[in-house]
């Protein structure tokens, strides 16, 4: 009968068919097949308790943690544990790069709004372009900006960037605000609180640079290669000429204002004239007058209006008024024909010359005719043009 040797206590089981050792209780039908040692390869019986080649204890073998399963266990989990930290610190430097590009973004753009407010803020642009439309191209650059705020207020700053991140938003609200006090400038610059808005932005540059200079992250210089200094300087420049502009187009609504005065006083007396001789005309035709009053009433008619013409005459018209000034007067010349030729034509009836005195007052009728239209022109032009030159935005 065949003897099975119990691989745990060494005792002798003379059942070959038991399967667990009667005196410790090992488990005997893992032992009844020969065994590869695990160390070496050497194949030994199943009763070996260690290896005939390099002693490696079989006992220690079967245990999990030196088996196979457990090395590849452990293997794996190496593998993936040193993946999972190269993948962490792969992904964090990713992410810090692409955090970074944000800052780079930052730079490239106000290096692009500075070198719009240093080419266009300058006096020969300032004085050739209007100022509507250099306000829209800040605008455009002020668009810009509002945009890398938004960027950067929505976005969490990455660790260990806590301060250059809120240091890029000051430095891009400081931008902001340039640009703002540079559009309020040129679009008001006759405001009264222009030079404080000007020595303003001197100290709201002097800040930019120094906010700048003073973020420091890696692939993005924020100290932009645009010098700004000399934009309040040339805006001092188009405010001063603005002012002196200014000046003369008030000074020249002054004489225009002051011509349409006068200009409306010898017209409101024309009007009265006229008014009046109508009246007297129409009198005589239906009750009758003197010859001696009728005469008197023509020569008083004449003089009213040599005296207007006069007036007219002295009235200092200034660049833009001086055909009115000499279509008034015509009218006035015209007029005063038209009394003469009444007067001829009484003079000539009142020595019974009545075929002669129709021929005159039909000629007068003529001109009196050609006055009315004329004035009636001129009255028309007059009003446009009082309208238009007496608006300071027409100057």
């Amino acid at each position: 009968m065949k003897e099975i040797i119990c691989p745990k206590c060494k005792n002798v089981i003379e059942d070959a068919a038991a399967k667990f050792c009667p005196k410790c209780g090992a488990d005997l039908q893992t032992i009844s097949e020969d065994w590869t040692c695990k160390n070496c390869g050497q194949i030994n019986p199943a009763e070996a308790t260690f290896c005939k080649s390099c002693g490696e204890s079989h006992d220690k073998q079967t245990k999990f943690i030196y088996s196979a399963k457990f090395k590849y266990a452990l293997a794996v989990i190496a593998v993936a544990l040193i993946g999972g930290l190269g993948s962490y610190f792969y992904f964090t430097g990713v992410n810090e790069d692409k955090y970074l590009t944000n800052y780079a973004a930052v730079a490239r753009d106000l290096n692009e709004v500075n070198g719009a407010v240093a080419s266009n803020i300058k006096i020969d642009t300032l004085k050739s372009t209007k100022p509507e439309t250099l306000a829209e191209q800040m605008k455009a650059q002020k668009n810009i900006l509002d945009s890398q705020e938004k960027i950067f207020s929505e976005m969490k700053p990455f660790k260990k960037y806590e301060k250059q991140h809120a240091d890029v938003i000051a430095l891009i609200h400081k931008e902001n605000e340039i640009v703002g006090q540079v559009i309020q400038i040129i679009s008001n610059p006759l405001d009264a609180n222009t030079e404080t808005s000007i020595n303003g932005l001197k100290d709201n540059i002097a800040a930019l640079k120094t906010l700048s200079e003073q973020i420091k992250v890696p692939n993005a210089n924020l100290v932009s290669n645009v010098n700004l200094s000399a934009v309040p300087e040339q805006l001092n420049l188009f405010v001063t000429e603005q002012k002196k502009i200014n000046e003369a187009k008030m000074e020249k609504l002054s004489a225009n204002q002051e011509f349409f005065r006068q200009m409306d006083d010898a017209i409101h007396r024309y009007d009265g004239a006229k008014l009046d001789l109508g009246k007297i005309l129409d009198s005589n035709k239906t009750s009758g007058m003197i010859w001696a009053d009728y005469f008197n009433v023509l020569d008083r008619a004449k003089s009213e209006r040599v005296g207007i013409r006069n007036v007219v005459s002295d009235i200092t018209a200034p660049e833009g008024t001086e055909d009115l000034k000499r279509s008034f007067r015509g009218v006035l010349d015209s007029s005063i024909s038209y009394c003469e030729l009444m007067r001829e034509a009484a003079n000539l009836g009142f020595n019974n010359y009545h075929a002669d005195r129709m021929k005159k007052e039909n000629a007068a009728k003529d001109v009196d005719s050609q006055v009315q239209n004329d004035y009636a022109a001129f009255i028309d032009k007059y009003n446009a043009a009082k309208k238009r030159l007496t608006n300071p935005n027409n100057l």
